[in-house]
């Protein structure tokens, strides 16, 4: 409902430049609470999703097909690298999924809020990246945007992630969650002389 009545008034020519921006921060809320939501449901039903090996290869070029058109709408850079010969990981497929699209959905809220006011112009830049340490893969999504106020509570639904007091919402918080479910863990860091990534740790197959 609340993404119909907005993109409504986006279609309105009577709007200022200030009353836009209110309403596409609006939508971009909705959207990311739509999202929260159809998690939530999948979350609920995580009995389904039996662990398997997963080649992750394959689930960060499924990533990119489905977040790409997005990501040129927004004039955002979007990267995927993975390192040769990856193992694969025994997780729930679809939990990992929603873990990542939690992870994108958040780095492309940060680089769309970004001030130019307070920051030099800079192209927006997503990367989804994969890489083996030891016994373990590391997913990662990094972001040119804002670091986390505090990053050991990045995946705390009601501290301020960003600058100006934004949270991260639900989202980062039901990552953490599902990596804990799939034995793995989640963790943030600050990037210099800017940007953030969120790490996703889990074993190798």
């Amino acid at each position: 409902v609340i993404l119909g009545f907005s993109s409504l008034l986006q279609e309105s020519p009577s709007l200022d430049a200030q009353d836009r921006k209110a309403i596409e921060s609006i939508v971009n809320e909705a959207r990311s609470i739509r999202s929260t939501l159809e998690s939530l449901s999948r979350v609920s039903h995580a009995h389904s999703d039996q662990p398997d090996a997963i080649s992750v290869s394959k689930l960060l070029s499924d990533m990119e097909q489905l977040y790409r058109p997005e990501y040129l709408q927004r004039s955002i850079e979007f990267q995927v690298n993975v390192a040769p010969g990856m193992p694969r990981i025994l997780c729930g497929a679809q939990q990992l999924r929603q873990a990542l699209l939690h992870c994108l959905q958040y780095a492309i809220g940060a680089v769309d809020r970004e001030s130019p006011e307070k920051a030099p112009r800079e192209s927006k830049t997503i990367r989804l990246e994969a890489a083996r340490e030891g016994s373990l893969v590391h997913i990662s999504v990094t972001h040119s945007g804002p670091g986390f106020i505090n990053p050991e509570r990045a995946f705390d639904p009601f501290v301020p992630a960003r600058a100006g007091g934004e949270i991260a919402g639900m989202g980062l918080s039901l990552c953490a969650t599902i990596l804990r479910d799939q034995n793995g863990r989640a963790s943030a860091v600050n990037l210099q002389p800017r940007g953030a990534a969120i790490i996703l740790e889990l074993q190798a197959a």
